[in-house]
């Protein structure tokens, strides 16, 4: 019976206090500065006080909380916001012209919604709070819109016609913005229960609802463009520049028009938050249910990948993948094949790991730090230490280290053998090397597991091949046999073709076995093990005469071009269940967090 007192009295408090406090900060408020307006007005001023006061206990109640300290302190900020535009109005319009007054009062009013829907991202695991939350913002811009659009329209002070609606509304959104922050505290929680194959849809909502963005990488680099109705014109953006390029190849296709083509693009734009590139790459005009089980760029690469990886950060394991030269001595200690490093050249000066000797052979230049290949250097050997470089030049070594010097300046570079690639696949590429693509994903035991392979060539490297949209090719490798599927690009306007054939020398591919892909996947294997502080993993692998050697691994995987071309989503394919379960634990731990 206490217990049950108890409770009740936790859950009337909060109320009891806010509208107590809120009676002393209103009779204060009138005296500073007396509200000469409508009752529907101070109905309005009240509501605010009534909310800004709510916030505050909330605010004394939680400051043990970081995260909660900063919602509750935004949330009463954006009340504090709807009072300053009712008190300062009443000055403004015997003090200020219309149009600066209507300007001020738009200004406060969208603040406040900002404020509003800030606070609102802390309690997105709650339901209905940002559907309150999102409408109360509308409702507010909608109202200083109408106040802006009579400013600039010269209407007079009088409180009747579209001036009673602008009122109507600021009380409406004040009442919604109360009962946003009332549902911040008494929502019940969300459960983010989702079907195995639904493991799309869950990422996505994490992702939005727990504020796992970390960095900004994709769509675009610039973080303002994530923000509420920046976010929404990026989205028709996109989707606009994409559909002329691929609606006329889907159409052909599929039969799918480019009317309905649009509606799709903002059906998985706007209720799933995929974009218009995905929609194409994906392959989701094929079918929408693919949209449950689809994961992109947008939650992978800018901060649910880094979440998943936290959850082993504690755990023992080599944890370094960016630095080449690291990892190459941990996979050397650990008897894991990887590319050997030769030399490293920082800033001008040259440390060489290897004997004079063994530079005596076709060499590779990259950066110690940074992937894709973005600098890169080759030096063909056609002579006892001599080498022709990319520009047609023949230089010895000696010159070879000097220009590398003069190169590193502000960077770190690291000297490699360039590996040639087995007799059986040479055929695949003329310059560049084959590089096979495998996921592996621990399993909540810490055994690593190959989830997927692909084959993957990238046409910056090879200058002769014919420009196209794509800039790499590649195919699904069956990660049971060995067998390779299609090849297909990455570029949405090249999003239905796909070829038995290699699109460049002809060669037969589909069907095709690799022999050595259980050397390749066992590989990947063995350095999971060595790397066990990383849940998944997307490893580079060259596969040479002496057999598999690991060029580097990739701690946030780009998940797209597996799910493109085995045409399958994360959610229908090996990785998904292993994904989910970690998951759960990412989800009880970041809920746990915000309890409050």
């Amino acid at each position: 019976m206490i217990a049950a007192r108890q409770n009740r009295l936790a859950q009337v408090g909060p109320f009891v206090l806010a509208f107590g406090l809120a009676i002393p900060l209103a009779i204060l408020a009138g005296r500073v500065a007396p509200i000469r307006h409508s009752s529907i007005e101070i109905g309005n001023a009240f509501v605010a006080t009534v909310g800004m006061s709510w916030a505050l206990v909330q605010l004394v109640a939680n400051h043990r909380s970081e995260i909660l300290r900063r919602a509750w302190a935004l949330g009463a900020l954006s009340c504090l916001l709807i009072l300053a535009e009712d008190h300062l109005e009443p000055w403004l319009v015997s003090a200020a012209p219309r149009l600066v007054e209507t300007g001020l009062s738009a200004a406060l009013w969208i603040s406040a919604a900002a404020a509003l829907l800030a606070c609102g991202r802390a309690f997105a695991t709650r339901r209905f709070v940002m559907v309150a939350m999102r409408s109360a913002a509308a409702v507010a811009v909608a109202a200083a819109g109408l106040n802006l659009a009579l400013g600039l329209s010269g209407a007079g002070e009088g409180r009747h016609g579209l001036g009673k609606v602008e009122d109507v509304a600021e009380l409406i959104a004040s009442l919604m913005f109360l009962a946003g922050l009332v549902l911040a505290r008494i929502a019940p929680m969300k459960a983010y229960v989702f079907k195995p194959e639904e493991i799309g849809r869950r990422a996505r909502a994490l992702f939005y609802d727990l504020g796992l963005e970390t960095r900004r990488r994709y769509p675009t680099p610039f973080p303002i463009l994530a923000a509420p109705v920046f976010r929404h014109v990026l989205t028709l953006a996109i989707a606009l520049y994409y559909l002329p390029r691929a609606a006329g190849a889907v159409r052909r296709a599929t039969g799918r028009g480019a009317i309905r083509q649009f509606a799709d693009l903002m059906w998985v734009g706007y209720v799933h938050g995929i974009d218009g590139k995905s929609y194409y790459v994906h392959d989701l005009y094929r079918d929408p249910a693919l949209v449950a089980g689809t994961m992109t760029r947008v939650e992978t690469k800018n901060g649910l990948n880094k979440a998943l990886q936290d959850l082993r950060a504690h755990r023992p394991g080599v944890r370094d993948m960016n630095d080449k030269l690291e990892f190459w001595r941990a996979c050397e200690a650990n008897g894991v094949p990887s590319a050997p490093i030769l030399a490293t050249v920082e800033d001008g000066a040259v440390v060489r790991l290897d004997a004079r000797e063994a530079f005596d052979r076709d060499l590779f230049v990259k950066e110690r730090k940074g992937r894709g290949g973005r600098l890169t250097r080759n030096f063909e050997r056609i002579g006892p230490q001599l080498y022709r470089d990319d520009a047609g030049a023949i230089v010895n070594l000696d010159e070879v280290l000097r220009d590398l010097q003069a190169l590193s300046e502000g960077r770190r570079l690291i000297v490699q053998p360039k590996l040639k690639n087995h007799p059986a696949i040479a055929s695949l590429a003329d310059k560049a090397l084959v590089v096979f693509r495998v996921m592996t994903c621990l399993d909540l035991r810490g055994d690593p597991h190959v989830t997927h392979g692909v084959l993957r060539l990238l046409r910056r490297f090879e200058p002769d091949w014919t420009k196209t949209a794509d800039a790499d090719w590649g195919c699904a490798i069956d990660v049971a046999t060995g067998e390779f599927g299609l090849m297909t690009g990455d570029a949405p306007e090249t999003c239905t073709l796909w070829f038995a054939d290699h699109p460049m020398t002809g060669e037969r591919v589909a069907g095709r076995v690799l022999e050595g892909w259980p050397e390749i996947a066992e590989a990947a294997l063995a350095a999971h093990r060595v790397f066990s502080a990383r849940t998944l993993v997307g490893w580079d692998i060259g596969w040479t005469e002496a057999g598999p050697v690991i060029l580097e691994g990739n701690s946030n995987p780009d998940f797209s071009y597996f799910q493109r071309v085995a045409r399958t989503p994360v959610g229908r394919s090996p990785l998904g269940p292993l994904l989910n379960a970690h998951l759960d634990m990412l989800t009880a731990k970041l809920l746990a967090q915000r309890a409050g």
